[in-house]
């Protein structure tokens, strides 16, 4: 027994997204109830089983999918199924070819053609009951076809959504990265950079006076200490332990104020013992 559809139904949603979602041959043959993809043998053989019920028979079938044609200048999809039930008593066939026809605004219409052929058992059962059933198969599947294409639609408007809200955030990184300070790293370091080479100048100096000031201490010692040898030819003086003056060296404070205290306590022996 022989069945031919030959039905047309309106979709609120755009050519390309319904014709998107036709390219994908689980998704599409998940919208008809009781039929499944089992396995995916490459991008054109499937293999799948559905389940149907005529009157008060149900019957499943298991079988093999072949896409014929997908056609992406005219959205078109042409499969081709054939199974057999579970016991073997029956057989079945369907050609189908569904296109999708852009509409006015975002709307469009799917078209589809299918002619489903069944012998054996099925045929003895369900004759005059196939046409009924096959529309309302039919029906059930645009619903579903419907309802996919509606998420789709929000996923889409979702990650839309999302990308305007990343794209501020991009902008601004993008202006910070364009910025002077970002493209100059001298501007952000450059009063450091300056204080560092003033401190570098004035160290030096610094350096330099100290070194002076130990060589003038030095001398103050120097002298002191021939005054104190003069004296004692006449007069018995208490023998103190020379003690070189300390080479120049780099600014070091304690050894500076170190070196004006002996001056200074040298020089105070010396006029002790003159006075003696």
């Amino acid at each position: 027994m022989k069945v031919v559809l030959d039905k047309a139904y309106p979709l609120a949603a755009s050519a390309d997204n319904a014709w998107r979602l036709m390219q994908d041959i689980e998704a599409v043959a998940g919208c008809m109830p009781g039929a499944k993809i089992t396995e995916r043998i490459d991008d054109t053989h499937y293999k799948g089983t559905i389940t149907v019920r005529l009157g008060p028979a149900t019957m499943s079938f298991k079988g093999d999918i072949e896409v014929i044609a997908l056609d992406a200048a005219t959205r078109t999809l042409h499969l081709l199924g054939k199974g057999t039930d579970s016991t073997g008593g029956s057989a079945a066939s369907m050609d189908l070819t569904a296109s999708v026809q852009a509409g006015e605004g975002s709307a469009c219409t799917l078209k589809g053609k299918s002619e489903v052929e069944m012998n054996g058992k099925a045929a003895a059962i369900g004759g005059r009951l196939m046409v009924p059933a096959s529309e309302q198969l039919l029906k059930q599947f645009v619903a579903n076809f419907s309802v996919r294409l509606d998420a789709m639609a929000a996923a889409d408007a979702e990650a839309s959504s999302q990308g305007l809200a990343a794209a501020p955030d991009s902008a601004a990184a993008e202006s910070l990265a364009g910025s002077p300070m970002a493209a100059s790293p001298d501007l952000a370091m450059g009063p450091s950079s300056e204080a560092a080479g003033d401190a570098s100048q004035v160290s030096p100096t610094g350096a330099s006076a100290a070194t002076a000031s130990q060589a003038s201490a030095s001398q103050t010692y120097a002298a002191a200490t021939q005054g104190s040898s003069g004296a004692s030819a006449s007069t018995p003086v208490a023998r103190t332990t020379t003690v070189p003056p300390a080479p120049a060296a780099e600014l070091n404070g304690f050894a500076f104020l170190w070196a004006i205290f002996r001056d200074w306590l040298r020089d105070r022996f010396s006029r002790k013992a003159q006075g003696h």
